[in-house]
């Protein structure tokens, strides 16, 4: 599966679990292979099961940059996209930084609108600041 397609089902299965929190993260996946007949991918199944493992160092990272803001207030699509790129940057360091960033803009794009855009691109600009360091990153 193309890394796009499979990012892109991952960010859908974020964002359905903020409007189902009583299902786990693996009964999200499970549910996601067999309804959308989707092949097991280790890219989503690992960012599905990593976002839930480290769901609360995730918010706190999110809303350490949340300016005026309270994450329950963001949009579910800018909040879905922003923990997986969040995932990424912190714990899959395998994903470049900016592929992360620039694929999080394209979803933006192309489930949101120029606001949403702009509000993931800042946030994920001060969450990428703050990987490079982790990672030991010049640029």
């Amino acid at each position: 599966m193309k890394r796009s397609y499979a990012r892109e089902n991952a960010f859908t299965m974020l964002y359905e679990k903020k409007f189902k929190p009583e299902i786990s993260y693996a009964e999200l996946y499970e549910n996601a292979l067999i309804c959308r007949e989707l092949e097991d991918d280790p890219y989503i199944k690992g960012v599905i099961l990593g976002v839930a493992e480290h769901e609360e160092q995730i918010n706190s990272m999110i809303d350490r940059f949340l300016r005026r803001w309270r994450r329950d207030r963001i949009s579910k699509v800018a909040l879905a996209i922003i923990t997986l790129s969040t995932y990424e940057m912190l714990y899959m360091k395998e994903v470049p930084l900016r592929v992360s960033m620039n694929e999080a803009i394209e979803l933006a794009k192309k489930f949101g609108d120029d606001k949403t855009r702009k509000f993931v691109n800042g946030i994920l600009n001060s969450i990428a600041a703050i990987a490079k360091e982790g990672r030991g990153e010049d640029e």
